[in-house]
């Protein structure tokens, strides 16, 4: 229980932080609608039946971290590169863009680790997934500037494909 808490302290401070006003009122507010919050979320998902707190417990290998921690850190770095190329193209004068659709093939294998990559490859500004093949095997990207097609799609692989080879959803267990 004294977890929960300190969730709730902490999410206190964010409420506080979201509605920009730092008062022990807004704080006390924070406070139940975080308490409220988490006894809803860990009632329903934490709690087996013995009515005590069972917190999601990590089991995947410590040799992972480095995946982990590497895909957080490129995706950060690959976001700022294409900001900044969409930036550059939307303030030049003369805007050449060379809009495309690329077939990216992939070789991973668990449905999440194909999500990932192409969630990361919509958020990333300049490219969109549109669609994933039936067969898992190919995702098809738009890109803004579709000029160097092949190093586009090297630029995904070696930035995003290699690191997610590593990551697995089921790391993480609920119960």
């Amino acid at each position: 229980m004294a977890v929960l808490f300190l969730y709730c302290i902490v999410l206190a401070f964010i409420w506080m932080m979201l509605m920009s006003v730092f008062t022990v009122p807004m704080f006390i507010t924070g406070f139940l609608v975080g308490a409220g919050v988490l006894t809803i979320y860990y009632g329903v998902i934490y709690w087996k039946g013995d009515r005590k707190f069972h917190p999601p417990k990590f089991r995947g290998n410590i040799k992972k971290a480095p995946y982990y921690i590497s895909l957080i850190f490129v995706f950060i770095w690959e976001l700022i590169k294409a900001n900044l190329m969409v930036l550059k193209q939307a303030f030049s004068k003369n805007m050449k863009l060379a809009p495309g659709i690329i077939a990216l093939s992939i070789d991973l294998e668990s449905p999440t680790q194909i999500m990932l990559l192409a969630n990361m490859i919509t958020l990333t500004p300049g490219t969109i997934s549109i669609e994933v093949s039936p067969d898992n095997k190919t995702i098809f990207v738009h890109a803004l500037d579709c000029t160097d097609p092949q190093g586009v799609i090297d630029g995904i692989n070696k930035a995003f494909t290699r690191r997610l080879k590593g990551v697995s959803w089921n790391d993480f267990s609920v119960r």
